[in-house]
């Protein structure tokens, strides 16, 4: 699978999975603990690293497309994940639940551990998410959120650090709010569609 590596300050650049990546620097394996284990470990660290940017994307309503049943009216047949880009309410997302006739989408945030009484956990919060901005080619859109504080931003590595052969995780919430999902591959190639995309055998689907 081919995914784009732009950066967001051009426009539309990271996809959940897909772009500039998260930086993963893992610990390493101790002596004593087999390297399978310590390989599990570190992929649970990397996704833990950003599960609360991970969002689920519902669009609201039912698109005029859809009531058509066009054949080309696909796919926008499910929730979708999201990745949360900036503090403030900005989500990047697939093509995949937003339609190009939605305009509105619900934004549900994980549940979090930030509660008045120690480890008390919040219940997941619902947004309502604007469609800002939409790239055909690489279906992506960008929705804008309004949060009552700053959303977790995960930390981005420059694409130019990207090698084939690298690890490659996959993960989102589409249908387990409170548990991400995850996917492990590698970077099977970079500078791939004209240098504005990699490829990755790390499944994207849910």
């Amino acid at each position: 699978m081919i995914v784009t590596t732009r950066r967001f300050s051009l426009l539309i650049t990271i996809l959940l999975f897909n772009c500039g990546l998260p930086t993963l620097q893992p610990q390493a394996a101790s002596p004593e603990e087999p390297l399978a284990l310590g390989e599990q470990k570190a992929f649970r660290q990397a996704v833990a690293r950003v599960a609360g940017s991970l969002v689920r994307i519902e669009p609201t309503g039912i698109s005029t497309a859809r009531l058509r049943r066009a054949a080309e009216a696909t796919p926008a047949t499910g929730p979708s994940s999201g990745l949360v880009v900036a503090e403030d309410g900005w989500v990047l997302t697939t093509a995949f639940a937003v339609p190009d006739d939605v305009n509105e989408v619900v934004i549900t945030l994980p549940p979090n551990s930030a509660g008045p009484e120690p480890r008390e956990q919040l219940p997941p919060r619902r947004l309502v998410g604007r469609v800002t901005g939409r790239d055909s080619n690489r279906g992506l859109v960008l929705l804008k959120c309004e949060p009552d504080r700053p959303l977790p931003v995960p930390e981005w590595a420059e694409a130019a650090s990207l090698r084939a052969g690298q690890w490659a995780i996959a993960s989102g919430r589409v249908w387990d709010i409170a548990n991400p999902s995850m996917a492990v591959g590698i970077v099977s190639a970079v500078d791939r569609a004209w240098g504005r995309a990699l490829q990755t055998d790390a499944a994207v689907s849910p």
